[in-house]
């Protein structure tokens, strides 16, 4: 029995499709949800690490923002459908081993994705990762398109 979802989001329209048919299966099983926001840190030479600093430390403010407004709206849309949610952000550059460690820290029995038939804006929603998710992650993934 499916007793807990793990539902990533970036905010693009792939991710808030995973999100409200993420949220609507949880409510049909009296499930709860986790939501995860993954913010990818900016990539930098270490040579030049000490002249960006400034910038990277700016750049992952704003993506930290972000990541906390998908959560925001995520957690929205579970409390309009009543279903008990939490929400999480992690940092890394591998997005797939982000959201698989997430599952099995959290203790999730399924992971719900949204995901684009194309490349798009958001940091997780291409196919490429909802296919590397679909082969190693610790529980089921259901992938919405």
């Amino acid at each position: 029995m499916i007793e807990h979802i793990l539902i990533p989001t970036d905010g693009s329209a792939a991710a808030n499709a995973g999100v409200e048919q993420g949220v609507a299966l949880a409510a049909l099983l009296g499930a709860r949800v986790t939501f995860l926001a993954v913010v990818e840190p900016l990539a930098a030479i270490n040579l030049w690490a000490d002249r960006l600093d400034p910038h990277l430390t700016t750049h992952m403010s704003h993506r930290e923002l972000q990541a906390a407004a998908w959560l925001k709206h995520a957690e929205s849309v579970a409390n309009q459908a009543g279903v008990c949610q939490a929400g999480c952000q992690a940092n890394s550059r591998r997005v797939d081993q982000a959201i698989c460690a997430a599952a099995h820290q959290h203790g999730c029995d399924l992971i719900v994705i949204g995901s684009a038939h194309t490349p798009a804006k958001g940091l997780f929603t291409p196919v490429s990762c909802a296919r590397h998710l679909a082969g190693e992650a610790p529980v089921p993934v259901l992938i919405v398109h």
